[in-house]
Formats: C-alpha cells, structure tokens, sequence
C-alpha cells in the first residue's frame, strides 16, 4: 500500500490539505488510483475545489499514466525512504504540528525521539564573528551529543552542520527540494557527509527542484523537529524571522546569540533577546541550558554524554573561537579572530622579536593572505579566520 501512497504524494499540484480530502472520500491512495483510472467524476469535483479544470486534466493524465512499482523502486534504489504520517517511524515532533505534511522523503537517519534536538538557523551573509559562533556551537552540540537541525544554506546553517559532524555528533538537513537535490551546491561536501553522520529530509518528491515558494514551508519543519531554536546572527527583517515566529507557534524554546549594537547582522538576535528570549553566551553555557530543558520534559536526565575535554574560547572582544588542536606558531600567534592593524600585529611580535623590523611584518602578513592563513579584511587591517 506505501507504493500507492508515495504516487499520490508525486502527483503535481497536490498538497497536504488536498491528499487529505481525496483520502477522505476514497479512503486510501489506491482507491485515488483506480479512480485517476476511471476518470472518476467525484475525483474531478474534489480536485476542482482547489485546481482549475486544466490543472485537474494534468493530475488525473499524470496519476493514470504513472508506473506504480517502477516509480517506487526507483525511489528506493536511491537510497531514499518514504514516511507516510501512519508509518511508526514518522518523527512525533513533527506530528505534533497541525499542519504536518502527508509524508516525508529521508536519505540517512531520523532525529530519535528519545534524543535532544537545537535546531541552528541565522544569515547565509555571516561576518566572520556569525562564522565562529556557528562553528563553535555545532561543534560543541555535536560533541555533547545533540542533535543539530538546519537548512543546509550558505553561511550560519552549514557551518553549525559541519560543526556538528566535526565535533562527532549528528546532523540533520530539511531541504527545499527533493532529497536527491543538493542545494545549495556550494554544500555539496556536507550533503554527501550527511547522511553517514545524520539524515537528509524533504517533504517534497524526489525530483523536485529548489523553489522560493518550497522555503517557508521547509522552515517550518525545521522549527517543529527541535526542542530549541538558536539564532545566530539575522537582521531584524530576515528569513530568520519567520523561523523563529514558527517556532514560537510551536511553544518551542527561542535563544539568540548577542552581538555588537553597531553590526545590523546581529540587530536580529539583539531585538529577540530584548522581547525575552533565552541568552546563549556560550556553547557550554546553552548545553547546559538545552539539557535543563530536556530533563524538564521528563525525557531522559543527563543527555551530555562523552563530553570532549576541547574547550570553547572566548576572544577579548566576545567573540568565540574553537581551540586549535595545536599552538599557533610565527606571526599568525600575533593576530586575532577579530580585525588588528599590521601596527598593532608588530608592536606583538616585538616583545618576543626586539629586533624585527614594520616592514618584515608586513611582508609575512602578505605571504599568509596569500595562502588563505589569514583574511585582509581592509587596507591595514587582518584577522585570523577560524581553523577547521
């Protein structure tokens, strides 16, 4: 029966709402199907309530013509499940939300139940400060055995990810496009780390492409599969905003990262924390907190398992930084995360160099720009990005 109910969900132009009314009436997908068959006049009416007549004509040609076993082991033969809202395996969280979709498609795993989960969002344009923090906190989740959530997208999403995959621990994607789709493509190495260290999950078909219309609808997935939403970095007006008011809807836990007034980047986070949100200063500090939450929920008691001894440094401006498994060495021991002066980088060397001369200095500066050691991120001025 799963074969019939993936063929009405591949159907084109229906959604949720009207895969719920067709059940209503015919009582199960196969009955949909033999109807597309027929070209059942009470199908027409139904999907005439929400489609014109040109559009009815598509979905009955496209569910009559389809190849049921092939369609299916097709899917299957990608490495793709099919979770229909009956079977046992549909995630509880997401259930729990009204307007759930019929099904969900997963490459990998799911999120368990019985497992805490943060889901990570914020600006695909992240500064360099966004940058660490994602870093920092997917790192520190993952090793704390926390599940991280997100949207694979260019910037604050994909850098938790990858944290969370570096730090040991579990990820996982909703997309908005078929699971088979990697985009953005710039992700392309996570996507493919993914499903070994979490899942890729979609409610949209094998097959679909990207779409903005696909988007809202994918955030809120990613709002309901968490027990926690972490902003990192978003402007006051963003895509952000709407996840956080989904996750509001939701009774879920909100907490944003604070940053400077003057940086219109992390004008979002500021304003949640001023309307009450939860204030996440550090990875270990927001751990701690997730884990109170959790153990609140009667859940489980301690979740903070195998917690690795790398620490989470704090830079003198604020800003967060993981450790390096090593000493930094030479002059990339004089600079910062956050933006110096050449004048200022020398004026370190010299109390370990007496001897070294301004512009040696910058000369070194200029070689480890080159080499990607270091960013120039104006004229004079370097900072040391963070060290996967």
């Amino acid at each position: 029966m799963k074969k019939y109910k993936y063929w009405l969900d591949s159907l084109p132009f229906i959604g949720g709402r009207t895969a719920e009314k067709l059940l209503e009436y015919f009582k199960d997908a196969r009955s949909v199907y033999e109807a597309c068959l027929l070209n059942d006049d009470d199908l027409k009416n139904i999907l005439s309530k929400r489609l014109n007549m040109d559009k009815v004509t598509q979905v009955i040609k496209a569910g009559a013509d389809a190849d049921i076993d092939g369609d299916y082991d097709l899917m299957i033969a990608k490495g793709i499940r099919f979770i229909d809202e009956d079977d046992p395996y549909y995630p509880k969280r997401l259930k729990a939300v009204s307007n759930h979709p019929y099904a969900i498609y997963v490459k990998g795993d799911l999120p368990g139940e019985d497992e805490p989960a943060v889901s990570v969002i914020g600006s695909r344009n992240c500064s360099e400060y966004g940058r660490i923090a994602a870093d920092a906190f997917g790192s520190y989740l993952g090793q704390s055995r926390i599940n991280v959530i997100s949207g694979m997208a260019v910037g604050v999403d994909g850098l938790s990810q990858q944290g969370a995959i570096d730090g040991g621990g579990k990820t996982f994607a909703v997309l908005g496009s078929g699971v088979d789709i990697c985009y953005p493509l710039q992700n392309r190495s996570l996507y493919e780390a993914i499903p070994q260290n979490g899942g890729i999950i979609s409610a949209f078909p094998p097959g679909t492409p990207p779409s903005r219309s696909n988007f809202p609808f994918r955030n809120s997935i990613v709002a309901a599969l968490c027990d926690v939403l972490l902003v990192i970095e978003a402007r006051a007006r963003s895509g952000t905003s709407i996840t956080v008011n989904l996750a509001l809807s939701m009774n879920k836990d909100i907490y944003a990262v604070p940053g400077r007034i003057t940086d219109r980047l992390s004008d979002g986070c500021n304003m949640l924390i001023r309307q009450g949100s939860g204030v996440a200063l550090s990875p270990e500090d927001f751990v701690s907190e997730v884990n109170i939450l959790w153990a609140r929920r009667g859940e489980a008691g301690d979740v903070i398992m195998n917690r690795a001894k790398e620490q989470i440094l704090c830079s003198r401006a604020g800003c967060l930084a993981k450790a390096n498994n090593a000493p930094l060495t030479g002059i990339a021991g004089y600079v910062d995360i956050n933006p110096m002066s050449a004048e200022e980088i020398h004026e370190r060397r010299l109390r370990d160099e007496p001897g070294a001369v301004l512009s040696d200095t910058l000369s070194r500066l200029s070689l480890m720009c080159v080499k990607g050691e270091l960013i120039q991120v104006a004229s004079g001025y370097y900072l040391r990005p963070v060290k996967k």
